[in-house]
Order: structure tokens, then C-alpha cells, then sequence
């Protein structure tokens, strides 16, 4: 403010005064030098005539002067202040400089006379407005103020201070330019003074420099023009003014009694409005509206994204179509955001959302009542989401999608029913606090935060995850409802609590994350388990069919009862089936798998992967097993010997079985497969594979590629597929005369076209160890009435010379014959269109116990010779 002229008292001292009182006093010097010194009063005006000595002492002390103290080699008026006296003040009728005063802050002009008053390096006012002079008033380093009367001028240097101008006689139509110093003095830079005031009712205009400006109007019409910084634009006390910005995030204030048109095109700008003001009508390119004073005003925004702010009474906000933000305050106040993902910011518990449309855009209210709750049932039908600040309590959802986020209390939040399709699939954030969270309908996911919180998915596919407990003893309760849930879980101690529905899948996602807290078991009804965290972690599950999955540590899964799926995942983990039918995975790591009864199937995937399936004494049957592989895997190791059947996959090359009778599958890889005991069941799929049956009475398929397939003891069904493939005999015991049909095995696809470089099978007898003989052909069948057992009985007399069959064609004794024999017409049905290949190993032109006899289906013998064969 300006300063204020003190009137003249009567108290004259002579050559010497003092005054040391309780009241405040004008001190008079006479016509010759004296010296007068003012007490501790606060406020004392000492007022020389002379050349004079004054001080003032403590308090705010007033100095009224009337010689100059800065003309070279003439005494003039010497003032004695010290440091932390009050804030005191020298009026002159001559020029005076305070710059060797430095603990006076304030300088006036008090006669007629041209003076140039100097300030310090204080903060200083330099008022010329009480003089009728032209004064010229200098500036120092501190942060100053200037008061000009008519036709004062400023001088001041570039960066001493955040300096202000307040022009007291407004010349009628000025402008008034910081930039140039128009109208204001000689500035040092265009970025010497940062503010200027108009006062009076003249009307005038400012423009401002680079610099961060408060420019205000005054009760005229004022046109006030921003530079490039962050500048504050006020109308002042009224007038219907122009407010321009520029760079830079502006501010402009409208007075009571004013009125405004602002633009500005850059930065992002805010009106401070004391009137109710339509931003859409008179402004562009400022986003934000704050609504000031006590007046019951209005605030409307535009295109822009606006922040419009009321002032504590009764307003009413209205966005546009931007993306807006309106916060009410205190008072009963009507929010409309319009279109655009607005903001709704309530304290008031009055407060009502109105007119906000429907559409794509995601609306949030952020509610702050004190003990209140928030419904968006009621007044907010299109807005979407919730947010509790303050010590809010709760909040209410509607049909639509909501997302809902509490705050450090004990919050109540329902997302609502919804209505049928329209239900939402709401978002649920407890933050701190002990909250209850219900999801209503719809695909909703609940988080409870901190705290001991209790979550209800009710109806939908709900994700509940209670969150950390506060304590080592607390907990929180999750009831899922109806659906398909997934429990998120980081405390063992959280209670879960789910329906018996058939048809409907539950999950548990668990990350134990305390050394004593890793061990989870799975709740009634809660069908699968996810280990998450990196942390080694247990999981137990129930009687319902389990889905149960390691993470990346050494996990350790036990599905207990039902079919359960176990998948370890990454790490050395042990899975345990249970009582039925259990499906585990080692995946990644060295993992022990213990399938328990039932048909268990397991899958291995590393070398050090163990499987126990042990063979259970005292147990009839403890499931059909299966193992399938990416690696070589052997069922005849001892903890494997309860595993019935084996699958390879992968690019694994080798299985092999053990007593039990095994089903033993190849891949695409050259295979190595082999039977033990048992009637076991090979397939050597693509690849060139060796195949051995081993004891029983195998079932061989060599598959594709050019197999090698050996039958060994036992009545084996060989067929050879596709490729040239080489069947090997190795064994003669099952081919006696006295063995009849049981031992005799059957080989199908065996194409024998006696042609090598054409390709084609070929039997192996190398291992009979006899030389070769002649092979011959006999075309005609066998007649009359006989069957197949009669026919096995009596081969002996059959291929016999007298009999016209098979052995008559080699002449010399000891070397092989072989003889095909088809039982042709007249043939009992189990012999007719049978072919049969007899082998007489020991070369004695009868059938005895060393020869052998194989049943043949599928071939084409019209074309066979000594080249299919290799012994």
C-alpha cells in the first residue's frame, strides 16, 4: 500500500530534544543544526529544519527531511537507524538517496520541487504520489514498490527484485509497457520491473515483458496484454475489459463489478472469477475456472479440458466437451460434466450429479464426505467409477462397469446388482483399512488392500484377492458366491468359502511370501491351485478334481483324492497323485512323481526326472499307468515296475518295457523298443525302428520306415507297415508240430517280392544258425475236408514227400527247406485262405520240434525266393 504523509504537529525542541514517552509525537528541529532523537515509542515522526542529526530508535519511525543528502560537498540532513528498529519511512521535499541508510525501508516525495529519491537494498516503497513534482524514483536490489504521481518515472536495474509499478494518476487512454518502459521510466532490460497496478477510473492499458507479470486493471476499461512468462491478468475493480495472455500458464482474475473477454493461446491458463462466468461464451484457450469470494455464482467451461473449481456457497458447475474436472467445495452445489471422461470432485453431502450423458467416455466421482457413501444408483446413472478420499465410508455401484477404490478407512463398497445382461463387471480396490467389498453381479474383481478384509464375488466369474493381512494373526475371508472364481491369496490364514455347484471351476492363486507362511491348502469345492512368487512353496488339495501348478522354485503338490492334474513347473519338485485317476507333470527340474492308485499318467521330460509306480503288495490292481516321454525311459527300473504302458515324444529314442504287459509307443525318431514279460502291445510309429517283443504274445506294428522287427518267445502278431522291413526269427520253441494253433504267430503285411533292389521285407533266420536251402513254391492247395488244428497236428505228414507238400524239393539232407502251404477248397473255415510258411531248420525233411511254422496274412508269395530272405 502507499505510504501515508504525516500531518504536522506542534512540539519544538531547541538545539537539543529527546522524547522518550508512551505516545506517538512529531518532533520539530529549529532553523540552526540540531539534533533530535526519538524514543522507543513505535511510531515517531522527527522533522528537521536545519541540517540536522535525527534518530528515531525503536518502533516505525517517520522522517520528514527537507535537505538533500546527496549533492557532492553539502551537509545535508543526517538520519541514525539501527538494525531490526520497525519499519520506518523518510519523507523529503528534496532529493534523498537511502542507500548509506540501509536499515530504512521507505521513501517519499513531499514537496513540489523535482526530487530523485534512491532506494537500498531492502525490499523499498518509493511513493512519488504525494508530490506534485515530476519525481524520479530509483530502485536498489531489493523487491520494490513504486507509486508514480503524474509524470514520475522509474529507473531500475534488470534482475534487483520482483519489482511493482502502481501508477496513482492514470493518464486518460496510456499504455502503460514494461517491455519498453513506456509511460513508466527507464528500465536497465525489458525484463527490469514484473508488475504494474492501474488505480483511478481512467482508461488505460498494460502490456507486459518476458518476465512473470501481475498486471491489474482499474475501475476503467482496461486492454492488459501478457508477455511470455506465467502471468496474472487482473481487471481490477471493474470496467469491461480485454485480458490477452500469451506463453506461459496465465492467470486472470475477474472483480466484482468487471467484466471480461480473455483469450490465450498457449500454456495451460485459469480464470479466478469473483461473477458467475460462461468460459464457453467470452473466453478462449483458458481450460480452468475458479470460482472466489462468498457469492452463490456459477462457473461454465468449454471445448477444453477444464478444471472448474467452486468457492464454498451454492454453485453450479458445468463442463463442456472436453475431458473435465469439477470439484464443488463446501455448499450445495449442482455438477454437470457434460461429454468427455469427467471428474466429479465431492466434500459436499449435498452435492448432485446432473445431466451427465451417456456414452463411451469413463466418468469418476471422487467422494470425500466425511462417514458418507456414495451411490451411483441415484443422480449419477452414466458415471462409472468411485473413488473414497478423506474418511469416506462407502460407495454404490450401478449397471455399469465400475471401478471402485477406497481409501485408509473401513470402507463398504457394493458394485450393485445390475439387471440381467446389463450387470457390470466391477473393479473393487479396498486400500488400507478393514473393508467388505461385494462384487453383485457380473464378472467383477475384488481387491481388498491392507487390512482384514471380507470380499463376496456373489454371481459371475469373480477374482478376489484379499491382499496382506496387518498382522501375523489376521486374516481375510473371501466367499466367491456363484461362478467360476479365482481366489488370489498371499496369506495361508485367508478363509476361503465357496458353493457346491456342479459345473462350476474355482482357482486359488498362491504366493506365500514369508518363509513361514508357504504351505496352502486347497478349501472344499475349490477345484485348482496356482503356486505363484518365487518363493519354494506346498500345495494340498481336496477330494474335487484338482488342477494343480508349481512356479519356478521346488514345489511340492499332493492332489489327495479325485483325478487331480499335477504340473510342477520350473524346480526339483515332487508331485503326489493320490487314490485315482492323476495326470503329473515334472515339467522343468528334476522331479519325483508318485502317482498312488489309479490310472495314473505321467509325464517325463528330463532324464533325472523319477517316476514311482511301484508294484503294491496285497493290491489287486493299482490303475494302467502311462508314462509319456521326451526322453529315453525304461518301465523295467524298479521304481517304474508298476507303469503298464509308455509313449515317446520329443526326439526321444529309446523305451523299454517290463513284466507287466506293456503298450509301448515310438515317434517319428528311430526308435529302440523292447517288451520284457508280458503280452505287450508295440508301435514303432515313423522312423527306422528295432523292435523286440520279448516274452508273451506280442502285438508288433513296425509303422513307417524300414523297421527291424524281432518277435522272440511267446504267440506274437507281427505287422510290418509300411518301409522294407526285416523280421527276425530267433527262436524256434513255439513252433513244434505237438503245439498246435496257440503258439503259432501271425504276421500281416509281409510283402516278399524277391527282387532286393525294388525293396521289400525280408525274413531274418540268421540266428537259427542253419545253411541256406532251397526255397520252393508249392501252387496247390491243400483239399479235403481239414481244419487248422488238424492241419498244425499232422505237419509233419503234410510237408512230407508222400503227402506232395514242401520239403521233397531239396534233394539234400541237412539243409534248410521252406514251403508254403494255403488251405484252399474243401478247407475247414479255420484254414481256408490261411497261408502258412514252414521253415524246416535242421535240413532232416521232416517236421520235428527244431523247425517252425508262422501264419502270414497280407503277402505276396507268388514272388518269393531265397532273396527274402537272409540266414
Amino acid at each position: 500500500m502507499a505510504l501515508s504523509k504525516p500531518a504536522n504537529a506542534a512540539i519544538e525542541l531547541g538545539i537539543v530534544g529527546t522524547l522518550a514517552n508512551d505516545t506517538a509525537a512529531v518532533l520539530f528541529g529549529t532553523a540552526d543544526d540540531d539534533i533530535i532523537s526519538g524514543g522507543s515509542i513505535l511510531i515517531d515522526e522527527l522533522t528537521s529544519d536545519g541540517i540536522d542529526v535525527m534518530e528515531g530508535g525503536a518502533g516505525n519511525d517517520i522522517y520528514i527531511v527537507k535537505n538533500t543528502n546527496t549533492t557532492v560537498g553539502v551537509a545535508g540532513d543526517a538520519i541514525i537507524e539501527l538494525i531490526d528498529e520497525g519499519i520506518d519511512t523518510v519523507w523529503s521535499s528534496a532529493s534523498y538517496s537511502l542507500a548509506a541508510l540501509t536499515e530504512v525501508e521507505n521513501i517519499g516525495a513531499s514537496g513540489t520541487a523535482a526530487t530523485t529519491l534512491t532506494g537500498n537494498a531492502k525490499n523499498n516503497i518509493l511513493d512519488g504520489s504525494f508530490s506534485d513534482g515530476i519525481n524520479t524514483l530509483v530502485g536498489g536490489t531489493g523487491s520494490d514498490t513504486y507509486y508514480l504521481g503524474a509524470g514520475d518515472l522509474v529507473t531500475e536495474a534488470a534482475g534487483a527484485g520482483t519489482d511493482t509499478v502502481i501508477i496513482s494518476d492514470v493518464v486518460a487512454a496510456a499504455v502503460y509497457n514494461l517491455a519498453t518502459g513506456l509511460n513508466i521510466g527507464t528500465l536497465a532490460s525489458a525484463g527490469a520491473i514484473e508488475n504494474v497496478q492501474l488505480t483511478g477510473s481512467n482508461a488505460a492499458n498494460i502490456t507486459g515483458n518476458a518476465l512473470y507479470n501481475r498486471l491489474t486493471g482499474n475501475s476503467g476499461i482496461n486492454t492488459i496484454i501478457a508477455g511470455a512468462g506465467n502471468d496474472t491478468l487482473d481487471t481490477g475493480a471493474g470496467g469491461a475489459d480485454i485480458l490477452t495472455g500469451d506463453a506461459g500458464n496465465d492467470t486472470f482474475i475477474i472483480r466484482a463489478g468487471a467484466t471480461a473477454t480473455i483469450a490465450d493461446s498457449a500454456g495451460v491458463d485459469l480464470v479466478k472469477s469473483f461473477v458467475t462466468y460462461n468460459g464457453s461464451a467470452v473466453t478462449t484457450g483458458v481450460e480452468n475456472i475458479t470460482l472466489m469470494g462468498a457469492a452463490a455464482i456459477n462457473a461454465t467451461g468449454n471445448a477444453l479440458n477444464n478444471v472448474l473449481t467452486g468457492n464454498g456457497a451454492d454453485n453450479t458447475l458445468i463442463g463442456g466437451a472436453g475431458i473435465d474436472t469439477l470439484i464443488g467445495g463446501a455448499g450445495t452445489n449442482s455438477l454437470q460434466g457434460g461429454t468427455g471422461a469427467d471428474v466429479y470432485v465431492i466434500t459436499s453431502a449435498t452435492d448432485t450429479i446432473t445431466g451427465e450423458l451417456a456414452g463411451a467416455e469413463i466418468d469418476t466421482v471422487q467422494y470425500g464426505v466425511a462417514g458418507g457413501t456414495f451411490a451411483l444408483t441415484v443422480s449419477a446413472l452414466n458415471v462409472e467409477n468411485v473413488t473414497l478420499t478423506g474418511t469416506a465410508l462407502g460407495a454404490t455401484g450401478n449397471a455399469s462397469n465400475n471401478v471402485m477404490n477406497g481409501n485408509e478407512s473401513n470402507n463398504t463398497m457394493d458394485g450393485g446388482v445390475g439387471s440381467g445382461l446389463n450387470s457390470g463387471n466391477d473393479t473393487l480396490n479396498g486400500n488400507g483399512g478393514n473393508d467388505t467389498l461385494l462384487g453383485g453381479d457380473g464378472n467383477d474383481t475384488l481387491n481388498g488392500g491392507t487390512g482384514n478384509d471380507t470380499l463376496h464375488g456373489e454371481a459371475g466369474n469373480d477374482t478376489l484377492n484379499g491382499g496382506t493381512a496387518t498382522t501375523a494373526t489376521s486374516f481375510n475371508t473371501l466367499n466367491g458366491g456363484a461362478g467360476n472364481d479365482t481366489y488370489v491369496v498371499v496369506n495361508s490364514q485367508d478363509v476361503i468359502n465357496e458353493t457346491t455347484t456342479v459345473g462350476e471351476i474355482d482357482n486359488v492363486q498362491f504366493a506365500g511370501t514369508a518363509v513361514t507362511d508357504l504351505a496352502f491348502t486347497l478349501a472344499t469345492d475349490v477345484e485348482n491351485i496356482t503356486l505363484t512368487g518365487a518363493l519354494a512353496t506346498s500345495a494340498t488339495g481336496n477330494a474335487s478334481v484338482n488342477s494343480m501348478t508349481g512356479n519356478g522354485a521346488i514345489n511340492t503338490l499332493d492332489g489327495g483324492a479325485g483325478n487331480d492334474t499335477l504340473n510342477g513347473g520350473a524346480g526339483n519338485d515332487t508331485l503326489v497323485g493320490g487314490t485315482e485317476n492323476d495326470s503329473l507333470i515334472g515339467g522343468t527340474g528334476n522331479d519325483t512323481m508318485t502317482g498312488g492308485l489309479g490310472n495314473d499318467t505321467y509325464s517325463v521330460d528330463i532324464l533325472a526326472d523319477v517316476v514311482n509306480e511301484s508294484i503294491l503288495v496285497g493290491v489287486v490292481n493299482g490303475g494302467v499307468d502311462i508314462v509319456n516321454s521326451t526322453v529315453n525311459f525304461d518301465l523295467g527300473v524298479s521304481a517304474n515296475e508298476g507303469v503298464e504302458n509308455l509313449v515317446l515324444g520329443g526326439t526321444a529314442l529309446i523305451g523299454a518295457g517290463n513284466t507287466l504287459a506293456n503298450n509301448i509307443s515310438g515317434n517319428a525318431s528311430n526308435n529302440t523298443l523292447s517288451g520284457l514279460g508280458g503280452n505287450d502291445t508295440i508301435n514303432g510309429g515313423g522312423g527306422i525302428d528295432t523292435i523286440t517283443g520279448g516274452a508273451g504274445n506280442d502285438t508288433i506294428s513296425g509303422g513307417d520306415g524300414n523297421d527291424t522287427i524281432t518277435g522272440e518267445a511267446g504267440k506274437d502278431t507281427v505287422s510290418t507297415g509300411g518301409g522294407d522291413d526285416i523280421v527276425k526269427f530267433t527262436l524256434a520253441s513255439d513252433s513244434s508240430a505237438s503245439s498246435g494253433t496257440t503258439n503259432i504267430d501271425v504276421y500281416s503285411d509281409l510283402l516278399l517280392n524277391g527282387v532286393v533292389v525294388a525293396g521289400g521285407d525280408t525274413i531274418d533266420v540268421s540266428a537259427l544258425a542253419f545253411t541256406a536251402g532251397n526255397v520252393a513254391f508249392e501252387g496247390t492247395a491243400i483239399t479235403g475236408i481239414l481244419n487248422e488244428g488238424t492241419f498244425i497236428a499232422n505237419m509233419n505228414t503234410l510237408l512230407h514227400l508222400t503227402d506232395g507238400f514242401g520239403f521233397d524239393t531239396n534233394t539234400t539232407t541237412g539243409q534248410a527247406d521252406f514251403a508254403i502251404v494255403t488251405g484252399g477248397v474243401g478247407s475247414a473255415a479255420g484254414l481256408l485262405g490261411k497261408t502258412f510258411l514252414a521253415i524246416d531248420a535242421d535240413g532232416s525233411e521232416i517236421f520235428t520240434a527244431t523247425d517252425f511254422v508262422i501264419e502270414i496274412t497280407g503277402s505276396n508269395f507268388a514272388t518269393i525266393d531265397t532273396t527274402s530272405f537272409i540266414n
